[in-house]
């Protein structure tokens, strides 16, 4: 798999949670692993050197089996996974991996609407500024491995300045104070800008 991403000049990702299948994905050249909660703080150190992202989810193990929409083999799985996400986040944090953006939150739109809850989740173990960092400029940093396959490649993406696209938003309070400001984006989003274009905008109400 790695070899035919890299023909196509973009990278590899795997979905792995167990220590042997992390350090193997990581052996075998993937730059993003997915959940990875069983890795230990040897695999992570791996993961570290090796420049590899961790994209693991920290709303989606805070849900019931049944919020997450899971029954029968896989809700019993799911609850395996979820008594040992605190302890990997933990591990993770401790080595200092780069950490991705993503929630993981599928299914039905009750359970989309969830996914601003993501900040909130992940305020227990990171600074408002490192939770930013993970959901701009690092988010941007592993779309750019995707190479010619990038979306984004007119203009630099995750960051504030002259050219760049402009996706910003307005946010009433300070997020690097209270990053669950974002977790209620209806009431704390003043405005929404996406690529120059403006979606909300309640500054002169």
């Amino acid at each position: 798999m790695v070899k035919e991403t890299d023909k196509w000049g973009t990278y590899a990702t795997i979905h792995a949670y167990s220590n042997e299948g992390v350090q193997n994905a990581i052996n075998a050249g993937f730059q993003c692993v997915e959940h990875g909660l069983f890795a230990t703080e040897e695999t992570f150190q791996m993961m570290k050197d090796h420049d590899v992202f961790f994209s693991t989810q920290f709303l989606a193990f805070g849900l019931t089996p049944e919020q997450a929409g899971l029954e029968g083999e896989a809700a019993k799985k799911y609850l395996i996974a979820q008594a040992s996400a605190e302890e990997g986040y933990k591990r993770a944090k401790k080595i200092g991996v780069k950490m991705s953006w993503g929630t993981d939150a599928l299914g039905s739109l009750d359970i989309q609407r969830m996914q601003s809850l993501e900040f909130k989740a992940r305020a227990k173990y990171f600074s408002g500024y490192e939770i930013l960092v993970q959901a701009t400029s690092s988010n941007a940093e592993l779309f750019e491995r995707s190479g010619e396959r990038h979306p984004y490649k007119e203009a630099p993406l995750g960051v504030v300045e002259n050219g760049a696209y402009a996706d910003l938003l307005i946010v009433e309070g300070n997020p690097l104070e209270d990053i669950t400001l974002l977790s209620d984006p209806e009431n704390n989003l003043l405005l929404i800008m996406k690529d120059g274009k403006v979606f909300k905008n309640t500054l002169s109400k």
